[in-house]
């Protein structure tokens, strides 16, 4: 079932699907997106780009963290951002693994960024794998 937050202040519940409606990556693409497999030169930096929901509750995108199949890698960008009066954000981030990774590249990974709402609980959303290479 929904998870559900009630607010001290009144009476609504709100479902966590409708706070976070519709939040996600737009670059790198999402698992939704019909796509390519993004490929990416490790120490670039490249334009992150997230949307939500008109009716979402988010206010800002806290991070955006880099992982492999076997979970958190690191954090590659918490500078937090708004987004706009479209709901959209946009940002910097540097793509770098670390070089004393024990696998080799090229490798296929992951993004996770939080995004923080004005009532309480976090969204988060999810790249597609996409390949990071030397």
């Amino acid at each position: 079932g929904d998870k559900v937050i009630k607010r001290a202040d009144d009476d609504k519940f709100y479902a966590i699907e409708e706070i976070c409606k519709d939040y996600r990556f737009e670059y790198p693409p999402s698992k939704h997106a019909k796509h390519e497999v993004t490929r990416i030169k490790n120490g670039t930096s490249i334009n992150c780009m997230w949307s939500a929901g008109n009716t979402s509750r988010i206010r800002n995108i806290t991070d955006c963290e880099l992982f492999t199949t076997n979970g958190l890698m690191k954090v590659l960008w918490k500078a937090g951002i708004k987004l706009d009066h479209d709901n959209k954000a946009r940002a910097v981030v540097k793509f770098e693994v670390p070089w004393d990774w024990e696998h080799k590249l090229p490798a296929h990974f992951l993004l996770r960024s939080a995004a923080s709402t004005d009532i309480g609980p976090h969204c988060n959303a999810y790249t597609d794998k996409f390949l990071i290479y030397e």
